[in-house]
């Protein structure tokens, strides 16, 4: 329901004025299309990108939830095979809501599934994760469509077109919030006096990090003073948003967030920055969007449409290719994870091809397939091109090797060293593995190898070492000792292999 209009000269209530703060609401619909496009494709990439740590979920059966009550509930506890398949789906569904309007389904999937994934478990669950969590509920109410509700690009004449909408001024208000806990947590004595900054620039052997030319300058007390004041008129800022702080808004929340990223200091916060500096899109002047947004839309943008069984034939053929590419570069469970996402998918049009064979609906756009494709395509070439495959057979061998899970260790660092083949380490903790069994020929070709792409690492050498003490090959074994002390004469197996070289000192 619309507010009552006041007669000239009248004053609001303060119930009118908080019920026009949430209810009258609007910014331009453009705002709302490029807010979607960079979160969610941020979230997306997020997914991917937190691969690595799914071996870690579930190792020896330890799990510890956000939610005291989790095992109440009849959800199975994260796993790695769990975990792998649920962010794969996330970074599909995200990039999906990032290029469709109206992909709502796939909006209310992406939510269920990222709170599984974050209430599930603690482990390498960023603080801000949370945060996602609550602007992916709320987003779930926003208008992406625009008062239309068109699944297709706004045309020429709705390229100013503006939405009201709560659900966006729910979204600043988190943020305020956000903000204002942040300033409010940083209100103790180590933080302004500048040692809790100066405990960070510590490396773990003692030395100073480099850090940027403000910190330089200002000092750290100066600095963390200076980031408690910029999020406190942040909180103030993003709670009113009057028009004449949009400029100094952008200027100081985008340089606070860019400012971190570039310090020189590793703050473990993942993307949290970019996901900051990416909500800043709101604060854009709406006659810029509006003009930006009145070119974009006299771009004649082709609409093909094709019929929905078309659609979900190509969409099939699409995930066979992706899992396959996918199972390729050796990244296990997601051809299930590719294959759910289509069957789901293809499932929920069947309503949609009775509908259109029945002459109620009509022919859906190729933009869907299209969106498809290039999401099994990003997804590939994100897992390709990063060190997500190689970092997931890392983490999940060295979690099985400090286990105990023998067999299953040696299995997985064989895969690494398959797809990763110049890591050092791995070939190292391989040739342990066999050494173990009794394989010393195979354990000594490993070590060999180690030695042969981590030059500088004295393990492989002691390995070396002990396959020849194993042999009876004593000048060999006194050769590798002495390789090791020259290479590392501190090392902390110096001892372990001065005491072997002693039994064969002539």
């Amino acid at each position: 329901m619309k507010p009552t209009p006041q007669a000239p000269g009248t004053h609001k209530s303060l119930a009118m004025r908080y019920r026009a703060y949430w209810a009258e609401f609007s910014l331009p619909l453009a705002t709302l299309h490029a807010l979607r496009a960079a979160f969610f494709g941020l979230v997306s990439l997020d997914a991917v990108l937190r691969l690595d740590n799914a071996p870690r979920y579930g190792a020896g059966d330890f799990n510890v939830p956000n939610l005291p009550i989790w095992h109440l509930l009849p959800l199975p506890d994260p796993t790695r095979p769990i975990v792998t398949v649920l962010l794969l789906m996330q970074a599909y569904l995200a990039l999906r809501v990032a290029c469709i309007a109206s992909a709502r389904w796939s909006l209310a999937t992406l939510t269920g599934l990222y709170g599984y994934y974050y209430f599930g478990s603690q482990l390498d669950s960023f603080q801000h994760h949370y945060l996602v969590f609550l602007l992916l509920v709320v987003c779930n109410f926003v208008p992406w469509t625009g008062p239309a509700n068109s699944a297709d690009p706004p045309a020429p004449s709705d390229a100013t077109a503006t939405v009201t909408s709560w659900a966006v001024r729910l979204l600043m208000v988190q943020i305020a919030l956000l903000y204002g806990w942040a300033a409010v947590a940083k209100l103790d004595p180590l933080w302004l006096d500048g040692r809790t900054l100066n405990g960070i620039l510590q490396n773990n052997d003692g030395t100073v990090a480099s850090v940027t030319t403000v910190i330089e300058l200002l000092g750290p007390a100066t600095c963390s003073v200076l980031v408690v004041i910029v999020e406190a008129v942040l909180a103030i800022a993003w709670t009113v948003r009057a028009r004449w702080m949009r400029i100094p808004a952008l200027i100081a929340g985008i340089g606070l967030h860019v400012g971190i990223e570039f310090s020189g200091i590793d703050f473990e916060i993942g993307i949290f920055s970019y996901f900051m500096v990416t909500l800043y899109l709101l604060w854009i002047p709406d006659r810029v969007v509006c003009r930006i947004a009145e070119q974009l839309s006299r771009i004649p943008w082709p609409r093909p449409r094709v019929a929905t069984p078309t659609m979900v034939a190509i969409m099939a053929g699409a995930s066979i290719a992706g899992a396959t590419l996918l199972h390729g570069i050796r990244l296990p469970h997601t051809i299930w994870a590719i294959a759910g996402i289509t069957a789901v998918y293809c499932i929920g049009q069947l309503p949609v091809i009775r509908r259109i064979a029945l002459g109620a609906a009509p022919i859906p756009p190729l933009r869907a397939a299209v969106v498809h494709i290039a999401g099994c395509a990003a997804i590939v070439a994100l897992c390709a091109r990063t060190d997500v495959a190689h970092n997931y057979y890392k983490f999940w061998a060295g979690t099985a090797r400090r286990l105990g899970s023998h067999e299953e260790a040696k299995q997985v660092y064989l895969a690494l060293t398959e797809i990763s083949p110049e890591h050092g380490s791995g070939h190292y903790h391989l040739g342990e593995l066999l050494a173990q069994e009794g394989h010393w020929d195979q354990a000594l070709a490993s070590y060999r190898r180690a030695q042969q792409y981590s030059p500088s690492d004295p393990r492989p050498l002691l390995g070396e070492a002990i396959v020849h003490d194993h042999a009876g090959r004593g000048a060999q074994v006194i050769e590798a000792i002495d390789r090791l002390l020259t290479l590392s004469p501190n090392h902390r197996i110096k001892a372990q292999a001065m005491k072997l070289r002693r039994r064969w000192q002539p």
